[in-house]
């Protein structure tokens, strides 16, 4: 079942009902910019879950993810610091 937009906040780590992990890096301008990963802790390394030029809006993300993850993973700390230097500048001011 998917969640409420309201209740997608900048930090947090949802799941999908696949077992997909995403964290949210970014919301900005209705979109939202995550990283994501398999469901097995370990052997899926983090990734920019979409294109920086096309992230999905919050009305998608909140669709597709089925819960929200506590504690977010260790393994997203250090992650998550490079995909937000990745990420800086987006979405291009202009």
């Amino acid at each position: 079942m998917p969640l409420p937009r309201s209740r997608i906040r900048n930090g947090f780590t949802y799941q999908t009902a696949s077992g997909q992990v995403r964290k949210v890096l970014k919301i900005a301008k209705g979109k939202v910019y995550y990283m994501a990963r398999g469901r097995q802790a370990g052997s899926n390394r983090w990734g920019i879950g979409h294109t920086l030029a096309n992230p999905p809006s919050l009305n998608t993300f909140a669709t597709a993810v089925a819960k929200r993850i506590i504690p977010t993973p260790q393994d997203a700390i250090p992650a998550a610091k490079e995909m937000r230097r990745l990420l800086k500048g987006y979405p291009k001011k202009g």
